[in-house]
């Protein structure tokens, strides 16, 4: 039976990095950032088209598909984000 589980964008963003076996920590060090601006970024509460660049990249999605209104958007499902 397939479970549906209700993620946050930032959530989701996190169980994809760590499938690829990479982790925010890891985007931040690539960066030169803080953690925590990486995990800002992921939430929506800060704008950055570098970061938001990186991590989309990592998880092999745009940020547009990611970020719908470049919010903190909620989905449901282990599904991306649809555009």
């Amino acid at each position: 039976m397939l479970l549906k589980v209700r993620l946050t964008t930032h959530d989701w963003v996190k169980e994809c990095l760590r499938r690829r076996g990479t982790n925010f920590s890891s985007i931040a060090r690539q960066a030169g950032v803080s953690t925590s601006l990486v995990y800002s970024v992921s939430k929506g509460i800060t704008r950055s088209a570098r970061i938001e660049n990186m991590l989309s990249s990592a998880i092999g999605f745009s940020p547009e598909q990611i970020w719908l209104d470049r919010g903190a958007a909620d989905h449901v499902s282990n599904e991306p984000p649809s555009a």
